[in-house]
């Protein structure tokens, strides 16, 4: 489908109807003067990265996390308003739904820097790669349903759609 100006501003207004009552409660919230909490693991950012930190954490042993995010709320940032789609090689997902995927972290990575024309540092999309099935089966135990989709860059079904269609979810 694709989305028009119109029809943005008109998604975007259904959101912040759907976001009215946490602006409302966030309206009285006034800042501490001073920060003297302690914690063992602070993590920066509750996009996807610091909520994921955060419940690893935190289910390795941790007894205090803090999770701070500069956002309103965690439900009003770049993760959220996603589709909720990962890409990744050799998951549980591509398994369960018959893709046969396993060890092509190599290939994987190829159509990845070929997608960003180069411009990402290789070792970096290795390591991507090579971890991508590892991070994806971990939402997947933690009840994130996925379903291979396909997608122009990958050869195989290596995009994820999470079963919300959402990145909030």
């Amino acid at each position: 489908m694709n989305m028009n100006r119109r029809m943005f501003f008109k998604s975007m207004g259904a959101a912040t109807v759907a976001a009215a009552p946490i602006f409302s409660a966030l309206a009285n919230v006034v800042s501490p003067k001073k920060w003297d909490q302690t914690c063992e693991v602070l993590v920066i950012g509750a996009g996807a990265a610091g909520l994921f930190a955060a419940v690893s954490a935190k289910e390795s042993g941790a007894k205090s996390v803090v999770l701070l995010e500069k956002a309103a709320s965690p439900f009003l940032n770049s993760t959220s308003l996603s589709a909720g789609s990962v890409n990744a090689t050799g998951t549980k997902a591509q398994f369960a739904a018959g893709v046969e995927d396993r060890s092509n972290a190599a290939e994987f990575a190829k159509e990845v820097e070929k997608t960003g024309k180069g411009l990402a540092d290789p070792q970096l999309v290795k390591l991507f790669a090579e971890n991508s099935a590892m991070a994806l089966d971990w939402l997947t135990d933690h009840g994130v349903v996925f379903t291979p989709q396909p997608n122009s860059a990958f050869r195989l079904k290596r995009m994820h759609g999470c079963d919300k269609h959402t990145g909030a979810h």
